[in-house]
């Protein structure tokens, strides 16, 4: 039961740190498209947001380590899957 109440301690923080730091503009299309197709590769956000591809990588760097996305795999091959 310990587990329990961390895990539900962590997600408690992680709802409050998800309300208080609203997302930025491009951070929601990318999280829209993610939530909706079950996941984003760099490229199909690229396509969506018409965005640049170097500040796309820094906002999909952003929501992983903000616990929004998780990342599979790496290099070319890598997606991410909403939370």
């Amino acid at each position: 039961t310990c587990f329990w109440h961390q895990k539900q301690t962590l997600e408690q923080r992680i709802a409050q740190e998800r309300t208080v730091a609203p997302l930025s503009p491009l951070s929601e299309a990318v999280m829209a498209v993610a939530q909706t197709r079950g996941r984003i590769t760099l490229q199909g956000a690229i396509g969506v947001t018409r965005g640049n591809r170097n500040t796309l990588k820094v906002h999909l760097r952003n929501l992983v380590s903000s616990g929004h996305l998780v990342q599979h795999g790496r290099g070319r091959g890598t997606w991410y899957a909403p939370l």
